[in-house]
Parts: structure tokens; sequence; C-alpha cells
């Protein structure tokens, strides 16, 4: 973890302040979509960010970080529905 520590503490605190945010405003459902889909924005940025800062980024990288957040937001949303 060396050398990535600042990453990692930045990454850990906008979590962690997004997490909040979310848990206080979970009443309000457009909210709660709307901070949950910049967390994911973020996390994908972030995580790209870093691979391109370590010069390890490709296609394939981008493409995980990206169907992740779908996949993420497919999930909350159809928790959010009721349809499952």
């Amino acid at each position: 973890m060396g050398k990535h520590n600042s990453y990692y503490i930045f990454e850990t605190f906008l979590l962690g302040i997004g997490f909040f945010a979310i848990y206080i405003y979970s009443p309000h459902v457009v909210i709660e979509t709307l901070l949950i889909a910049f967390l994911l924005v973020c996390y994908s940025g972030m995580g790209i960010l870093h691979h391109y800062k370590e010069h390890d980024i490709h296609a394939k990288i981008v493409l995980e970080y990206i169907l992740i957040s779908c996949l993420v937001l497919s999930i909350f949303m159809l928790l959010k529905s009721g349809i499952v």
C-alpha cells in the first residue's frame, strides 16, 4: 500500500461521505439514485486515473470499471423498484 496511501485515503473518505449522504437521503429515491450514480462515476474515474498514472491502463480495465458501475447501479435500481 506504501506509495498509494493518499489515493486510498481519499477514496475511502469520498466513499464514506457518499455512503453517509445516501443514508441521510434514503427517503428520497431520486436524490439517492443521483448520489449513487455520482459515487460510481467518481469510483470509475479514480480507478481509471490510477491506472493511467501507473501506466497500465488498457481498454479492458476501462470497460471493467464501466460495467461494474452499471451493474451496481442496476442492482440498486432493481432493489429500490421492488421487483426483486
